[in-house]
């Protein structure tokens, strides 16, 4: 229980994060790392409608009321860096949005080949069931507003032990 209040503290405490890159011409080529969604994991198919979900529905992200917008893709890329920064976590126990060799999220999802625009990134550690840290990002207003951010089209995730790890770019 204490570990669970320290997480929901630091997860309150960390917000989000979101960067800008600069703007790169549309690649409209195929992209092997990014399945078609019908061939998602479970545990991509479940985060991608938890989020897909909200987005469709509009919520309150905190005070502020966010409006419907369209639902995001899969995406591979943002997978790997996801994952990248989770097993960094789970490996070095800290929570944050610099790794333990000291790079941004828009760094991991470079260095993941993914050409992006803009980038945010929602952590969280000590939730036991995706649907719980859906729920706490969402109650969470800068992780809320990543979630329903029509800045972002595509989101990656990954969950290892339990350090959990959200990018969106476009």
């Amino acid at each position: 229980m204490k570990r669970f209040i320290i997480s929901v503290l630091l997860l309150s405490l960390l917000g989000c994060v979101a960067e800008e890159g600069p703007a790169l011409e549309e690649d409209t080529s195929e992209n092997p790392i990014n399945p078609p969604n019908e061939e998602l994991s479970k545990f991509a198919r479940h985060m991608l409608d938890a989020v897909n979900e909200l987005r469709s529905q509009g919520c309150d992200c905190g005070s502020e009321r966010m409006q419907p917008v369209s639902p995001l893709k899969w995406s591979g890329q943002l997978e790997v860096a996801a994952l990248t920064h989770a097993k960094d976590m789970a490996t070095h126990q800290f929570l944050d949005h610099k790794g333990s060799d000291g790079s941004t999220p828009g760094q991991r999802i470079t260095a993941s080949g993914y050409r992006w625009r803009n980038v945010g990134e929602n952590i969280a550690s000590g939730h036991p069931t995706l649907t719980g840290v859906v729920r706490a990002w969402q109650e969470s207003p800068g992780h809320c507003r990543n979630m329903m951010s029509p800045d972002f089209e595509e989101l990656g995730a990954a969950r290892v032990d339990n350090y959990w790890v959200q990018d969106f770019a476009r």
